[in-house]
């Protein structure tokens, strides 16, 4: 399949979750990415502000700031770039052009500072490879930094290979987490 049908599939079987089975997600997500030895090792992480259907990070970001560690999520930025803002529990927050929340007068940390990364995406394969949303913000910023990539995915947008292209600027995550296996 092309990766602009995996997106489309992807992202309607997302939007069909339930408020009670995205809260679901948000509690299994805590659970078991803070059971990782590779986010307990972890001093500063790269999470991300999920879409309304993406699967809720927010818990995650909440514990990861209680935790102590160096919190960023992306801000994004003209000409398809994206910065690392970091964020605490006093951040404020606006709507982005994609209406995400995005963090307002922070400091940029650089990609190679970070430890952990939860990857957003919209579909992901057991040999560890994503289809993102199509902007390339992450293809960009990933190849930049040694930090352990995590991709966060529901079963139904899990496969067990890539069945779409795989590109060269393609970045393959370390794992990837199914939430609600």
């Amino acid at each position: 399949m092309e990766k602009a049908a995996i997106r489309a599939q992807s992202q309607q079987l997302l939007q069909q979750q339930t408020d009670g089975q995205r809260a679901q997600l948000m509690s299994r997500l805590v659970q078991k990415v803070t059971q990782l030895p590779a986010w307990q090792a972890s001093q500063s992480v790269a999470l991300f502000m999920a879409h309304p259907f993406e699967i809720p990070t927010l818990l995650l970001v909440q514990i990861a700031l209680q935790q102590g560690k160096t919190v960023t999520v992306p801000k994004v930025y003209p000409k398809r770039t994206m910065r690392l803002e970091q964020i605490s529990a006093k951040t404020r927050y606006e709507r982005s052009q994609f209406g995400v929340l995005e963090p307002v007068d922070t400091k940029t940390i650089a990609p190679e500072q970070i430890d952990f990364w939860v990857v957003p995406g919209l579909a992901f394969s057991a040999d560890l490879q994503r289809v993102g949303f199509g902007a390339g913000y992450y293809d960009r910023v990933l190849p930049q930094t040694a930090g352990y990539k995590l991709g966060i995915t529901i079963q139904a947008n899990y496969y067990d290979a890539a069945s779409w292209p795989v590109d060269a600027f393609d970045v393959a995550m370390d794992a990837v987490l199914v939430v609600d296996d």
